[in-house]
This record gives structure tokens, C-alpha cells and sequence, in this order.
């Protein structure tokens, strides 16, 4: 798929777009600080989505400066705004139509403009002082204006878009497959919004024919059943020992079955047979043995 410039939210950047380039996992997105453009504002994140067109120039796409947070919206308010189709794909891949009530669009837009006023040093206004919005969107560029509350709004809504696949889908699988320049043309503070994200799933594994397996059976040829009776025998009182508790004999002898508990501390015999230095290495507190029957 040929692209126009991929837009990076938080920095400047030349994009040849004479080239090919693929969508993102959104789980790629990476913080970034960048101060040196006082014109624009930027997301905390960058997005990256790649466009249909094909162009032989090279363009300019450019980023915000300053990290705006997140509009928040209460969960609620966005389950009830935003649907899901799922549709299913090949190779394992579920993709999912996500629309986006116009009110959504309506409360980033302004919110989007809201920090832009705030933020935005435009000559004859106080910074922070309200802006007029038609001031505003000639200063900071209605192009940059939209690809911020595009953002904004795919934040909002892409965890409850993905939400329906939470337990299938396969970690930072997840792609917006819609191109940038669908998302513009689609998105309006008074329209629903729409875009498509692909995520790879568990793959779900079928019987090629249920019927064959009702009737199956399965024969193992034991040639000594003692043999294996003892082994099992032998395991269930391993595990069983490993679960118990232990209970110290005050008296009497140690028998098979029991485990003994050992300080170990050895001695160098001198020339004469007498006792000699300690052996430090050899030394071990603690050391459990079990007499096996």
C-alpha cells in the first residue's frame, strides 16, 4: 500500500512519500517531549496511519509540541456512544467497524480547542485567555486542529472498541487499518466517526469431523503390571510426603519410611588417629534424608 507522510504527534519531521509504509501496533506508541514548535500542541503519543495516495514530492508533517492530556470520559458515556461490528478475517484476524457518536467527536473537538487557546501563544492575545475559534484555526492550521481531535478521539475509544476481543486477541496485535486521509475526511464535530482496527486472535481449533473421535479407543500394552503398580505406589507416598507435615519420634529407631534430618560436620584425622582440624567445606546443617522403602 503506497502512503503519504506518516504523522508523528511530538515531533517535526520530512516524510519522502515515495515510499511504502505499513500501519502501527497501537502498542508501539511512544512517549515523546519535543519544545521547539510554540505554534502547536501535541498528544503524548504519536499514531502512526498511512494513506492510499501516492505522491512522487516530498512533504512535511508536522507534529505538537507539547504534551496535552488525555480529554477524560467517563467509561459509561463511551460504551454508549461508540459501536462495534466484528467481522471475521483470514488467518485468525478479527477486524472490527468502530462508530463513534458525534457527541464523542463534538466534546474532543472542543476540548482540542480548549488547549489550544490555553496553550497557543498568538500575537494581540494573552496566553491562556480565550481565543476565537476562527483566529485559532487560522494561527494553528485546521489540518493539525483535526489530526488532534482524530487522536483524541481514537483514545477515547479504541478500549472499548477492543474491549469485545479482550480475551482472544493476541498482545499488540492491534492495527487502525483506515488511512489518514479516510479518517480526515471523515471525521466532523457533528458527524458520526468511523474507522476499522485489525487484531490477530487465538485461533480457534475445530474437529474435522466430531463423530470419528465418539467411538475412539485407546489400549496400552503393560508387559509387567507389578512393575507399574509399585512405581505408582512409590509416587503417590513421594507426593503425599511432600504434602504432610512431619512429627518428630521422641523415642525408638529409625525405620524405613522415615526421614531424618542431619547436621554433618567433619574432622581431618591426624597421623596419630587423633581427631584434627575442622573441615569447613564439609560442614552442612539441616540436611534431610528419607529412607526409601
Amino acid at each position: 500500500m503506497e502512503a503519504l507522510p506518516t504523522v508523528h504527534s511530538g515531533m517535526m519531521s520530512r516524510v519522502s512519500v515515495d515510499a511504502r509504509v505499513r500501519s502501527l501496533p497501537l502498542s508501539q506508541l511512544t512517549p515523546l517531549r519535543h519544545a521547539s514548535l510554540s505554534d502547536s500542541f501535541a498528544w503524548p503519543y504519536r499514531i502512526h496511519l498511512s494513506s492510499r495516495r501516492r505522491s512522487n514530492c516530498t512533504s512535511h508533517a508536522y507534529a505538537p509540541s507539547q504534551a496535552v492530556r488525555l480529554f477524560p470520559l467517563r467509561a459509561s458515556a463511551v460504551a454508549d456512544a461508540v459501536e462495534v461490528t466484528e467481522s471475521l478475517e483470514p488467518n485468525s484476524r478479527v477486524k472490527l467497524s468502530v462508530k463513534v457518536a458525534p457527541k464523542i467527536c463534538k466534546e474532543n473537538y472542543e476540548f482540542v480547542l480548549k488547549e489550544l487557546s490555553r496553550r497557543t501563544k498568538v500575537p494581540g492575545f494573552q496566553v491562556g485567555k480565550t481565543i476565537p475559534e476562527p483566529v485559532l484555526v487560522n494561527f494553528v492550521g485546521k489540518d493539525k486542529i483535526k489530526i488532534a481531535a482524530i487522536e483524541a478521539v481514537l483514545r477515547n475509544t479504541l478500549p472499548q472498541a477492543l474491549s469485545s476481543v479482550a480475551g482472544r486477541a493476541l498482545k499488540d496485535s492491534e492495527h487502525i487499518v483506515t488511512s489518514l486521509d479516510d479518517l480526515k475526511s471523515c471525521f466532523s464535530p457533528s458527524s458520526v466517526f468511523s474507522y476499522d482496527v485489525v487484531v490477530d486472535v487465538v485461533p480457534e481449533v475445530k474437529w474435522t469431523s466430531p463423530e470419528v473421535y465418539k467411538k475412539l479407543k485407546v489400549s496400552v500394552e503393560i508387559d509387567d503390571e507389578a512393575v507399574y503398580h509399585n512405581a505408582a505406589e512409590a509416587e503417590f507416598k513421594s507426593r503425599y510426603k511432600e504434602l504432610g507435615s512431619l512429627r518428630v519420634v521422641q523415642d525408638g529407631v529409625i525405620e524405613m519410611g522415615d526421614v531424618v534430618i542431619l547436621d554433618v560436620s567433619c574432622n581431618r584425622v591426624n597421623d596419630d588417629g587423633s581427631e584434627g582440624e575442622q573441615i569447613l567445606s564439609a560442614e552442612q546443617k539441616g540436611t534431610k534424608i528419607q529412607l526409601c522403602v
